[in-house]
């Protein structure tokens, strides 16, 4: 095959891999020029019979189509093209520059806690947007995941399409499919997958098993299981925290009913242990107590591109609470940006949408009685006015129309009387705020209309936080964001406005998913080595009656001390 040209245009330069289902190949694009190189897999389906190809065609379709929806997202590589040629099919994707983790998960070698917990929430935020099209990767590990060289993401590679064809035909013809033939690798596939019965929550079992062996330094297949409870020890085998080691033992359970049932979760676990890794406090000089930081997840190995001429983002003339950009900090993290909103246990951005949902999935068992909010100030002025009040957070205030109430989720008193109000306007949101009593300290501050609309939706505001490698520019934070958030979100708007003498970045989305008819505003504001994340959620149809007063909100926000 080597030097061939395939379907005119692709010149096989050398082989990858092979196996009883075809072969793989690096190759280039004799079309393009510049950077053409590419992978092509080749499928032999196991007979040529007309009925076998016909099938064949059908089901290689049905796989290409998967793989060009999944390559999508770019921490997946990208399906170019895909045809049939002498009675052989081919797929041809992105060819990704890298090592894979095979090299930096070596055996003997134990990599660090907060390494291990960084690559686990890169590695589900792309199993996040994998399983939401119900497909399961059934081959994760460190052999199928490529550090790209141009940016240092980690890349999900090799679903087995071609592989998932052929046990198609197989089964097919009437063919049992033998045990080789089962797609998975032997220590990082779970039982129910051996059985041939692979489960979403299978692809997070082989995760944790990555996960063991980067903190031991030993092959899953190597590791022997207890023989009191038939689960795997490891433990003993490395340095790690109580709570990691609780969500990686979760993460690997023998029965996949008992494990985590989906990969959001896990991130929402992960974000739950980070900050007894880091716990700093600071003093709020209008309250008698301290106040934790809010939690930020653990120091990355790669850095959010600093800008070209190096120098640091430009900061609103506003006062922050926690440590400024010049003063040591104990806590310097690198982070891919709105990740630490993204991974909060109170699902998605904030808690907008998680109290959105809610009062959908309620609505759909009653009707509120409910009643249109009147706007505290329907003029264009940018300013709030004097009837609204001022609501505070932890280290942050906002003002909001008198109808909305507020205050710090930090403060066990405020916390509470949220709760209550909450409770009032809907039993049901109390497990809401049951969620946010797990992790309080990770929200500043948190507001909701009491008056709801017909809509039913609970209309809130929330301000999370962010540190960032100094030098990080509004831009370079806006572009990682938008990319993440394109994952989940239409965007409907993204620009830098000005803000007096400085600038600040403002985003308009809607939720993709499906039953989800919501519309956010957020904020972004740089403030040294951190930035801030402003957040207004309402239904959307309000949200145009709301924008003006969301905007007039906005205008009001301040850090304090």
């Amino acid at each position: 095959m080597i030097g061939q040209l395939l379907d005119g245009r692709y010149q096989i330069i050398k082989e990858l891999g092979h196996g009883g289902f075809g072969r793989t190949y690096v190759a280039k694009n004799t079309r393009i020029p510049g950077n053409n190189t590419c992978v092509v897999k080749q499928l032999k389906p196991p007979s040529n019979s007309p009925s076998v190809l016909a099938t064949a065609i059908e089901l290689f379709k049905r796989e290409a189509e998967t793989l060009s929806l999944l390559g999508q997202h770019e921490q997946i590589p990208r399906l170019i093209d895909y045809f049939e040629e002498s009675q052989e099919f081919y797929l041809v994707q992105d060819f990704i520059d890298g090592n894979t983790l095979s090299q930096e998960i070596l055996p003997g070698k134990q990599l660090r806690e907060s390494q291990v917990i960084e690559m686990l929430q890169e590695i589900l935020n792309i199993l996040v947007f994998v399983h939401q099209h119900q497909v399961i990767h059934r081959d994760i590990k460190t052999d199928n995941i490529i550090r790209r060289q141009s940016d240092d993401k980690l890349v999900l590679i090799d679903f087995g399409a071609i592989k998932q064809v052929q046990n198609q035909l197989l089964q097919t013809q009437k063919i049992s499919v033998a045990t080789g033939t089962i797609i998975g690798t032997a220590g990082y596939m779970p039982r129910e997958q051996a059985k041939g019965k692979p489960q979403l929550n299978s692809d997070i079992y082989a995760l944790g098993m990555m996960g063991i062996q980067a903190l031991t330094g030993v092959y899953p297949h190597q590791l022997e299981e207890d023989s009191d409870t038939g689960e795997m020890s490891w433990q003993h085998l490395a340095q790690v925290s109580p709570g990691f080691a609780n969500v990686l033992t979760k993460m690997v359970r023998d029965s996949h009913k008992n494990r985590y049932q989906s990969a959001n979760e896990v991130l929402q676990a992960l974000q739950q242990i980070t900050p007894s890794t880091y716990n700093p406090t600071v003093q709020v000089t209008n309250a008698t107590q301290q106040f934790t930081k809010p939690p930020q997840p653990v120091e990355p190995t790669k850095k959010i591109p600093a800008s070209n001429n190096g120098k640091q983002a430009t900061k609103p003339d506003i006062q922050p609470i926690l440590p400024s950009p010049n003063s040591p900090s104990p806590t310097t993290r690198k982070l891919s940006p709105i990740l630490v909103v993204l991974g909060l246990g109170v699902v998605l951005v904030g808690v907008g949408i998680s109290f959105t949902q809610w009062q959908a999935e309620v609505n759909q068992q009653k009707t509120p009685q409910a009643t249109t909010p009147t706007p505290a100030n329907s003029s264009s002025s940018a300013t709030p006015t004097a009837s609204w009040k001022v609501i505070k957070g932890n280290g942050v205030e906002i003002s909001l129309p008198p109808s909305y109430e507020g205050g710090n989720p930090s403060n066990e008193q405020d916390l509470n009387a949220l709760a209550s109000k909450l409770k009032t306007i809907n039993p049901e949101y109390e497990q809401r705020i049951a969620a946010i009593k797990q992790n309080p300290n990770a929200i500043a501050l948190l507001a909701f209309d009491t008056q709801n609309n017909q809509s039913g939706f609970l209309t809130n505001v929330n301000v999370t936080t962010q540190a960032v490698e100094n030098g990080t520019t509004l831009d370079k934070y806006l572009q990682a964001a938008t990319q993440q958030l394109t994952t989940q979100y239409d965007i409907l708007e993204r620009k830098v406005v000005p803000l007096g003498k400085d600038k600040v970045a403002r985003i308009i989305t809607q939720p993709k998913a499906s039953g989800a008819p919501i519309k956010q505003l957020f904020y972004i504001v740089p403030n040294g080595n951190r930035f801030w994340l402003i957040t207004y959620s309402t239904s959307q149809t309000e949200f145009d009656q709301r924008l003006p007063n969301f905007e007039k909100s906005f205008r009001s926000f301040k850090l304090i001390s």
